[in-house]
């Protein structure tokens, strides 16, 4: 069986994913790991070179990986509209100050009507994020 990578945006995802899929990490068959974003096609080659049969990843590093993918197949990892709000209440009663969502264009692009209930940078490529922030 080929190996996995799951692609995660922190090493906090890395043990929360190595416990959901424990056995098939132990295994070797799910490899939970951070790539740079600023790299992505050298890391989309090195996974390649090292074996993956398939890729998951969210988000914008999905669609980044996606641009360049020609072999091995990236599956994505959908997050709900529905959960990301969710999540932007929770913070909101527990915060009080002004809350900022950063997102993809194509993430954006499902929240249509909801997008002018908060502040929103939307970000075209990972190149564009990192010159703002």
């Amino acid at each position: 069986m080929e190996k996995i990578a799951y692609i995660v945006p922190s090493q906090e995802v890395i043990s929360i994913i190595s416990h959901i899929l424990e056995e098939d990490v132990t295994n070797g068959i799910v490899v939970p790991q951070m790539i740079d974003t600023s790299r992505i096609r050298s890391e989309y080659r090195r996974l390649c070179g090292e074996g993956y049969g398939a890729i998951i990843a969210r988000g914008g590093t999905f669609m980044e990986l996606m641009q360049v993918a020609d072999s091995v197949t990236v599956l994505e990892v959908r997050v709900q509209t529905s959960d990301i709000l969710a999540a932007i209440c929770e913070c909101r009663e527990q915060y009080q100050g002004k809350i900022y969502v950063v997102i993809h264009r194509n993430i954006a692009d499902s929240f249509e009507h909801t997008l002018s209930v908060f502040l929103l940078f939307v970000f075209q490529d990972m190149n564009q994020l990192y010159k703002i922030f």
